[in-house]
């Protein structure tokens, strides 16, 4: 079996008012990780700091960082149709 598992840190709790910060995920093919994707995105906002205590991203990490705009189409790309 074959899939993907991902995961988001953002700036907070709230969809509606908080960004994403860092997309992290790896392939799964007969239970072995076989490919990873990381990236950190600018926010465009500074990140609170009960954010950073959380993941441990601070503002000059996602600095001149792309946005997530940006990096979509290639985190698309790397889950492919994978579920």
């Amino acid at each position: 079996m074959k899939f993907i598992a991902f995961d988001l840190e953002t700036t907070g709790t709230k969809p509606q008012e908080d960004m994403v910060v860092e997309i992290g995920a790896v392939v799964f093919e007969g239970g072995q990780a076989v490919k990873g994707y990381g990236t950190l995105i600018d926010p465009g906002r500074s990140i609170p700091a009960d954010a950073t205590a959380v993941n441990g991203i601070t503002d000059e990490m996602v600095r001149g960082k792309p946005r997530i705009s940006e990096v979509l189409s290639d985190f698309a790309d790397f889950c492919g149709d994978m579920p």
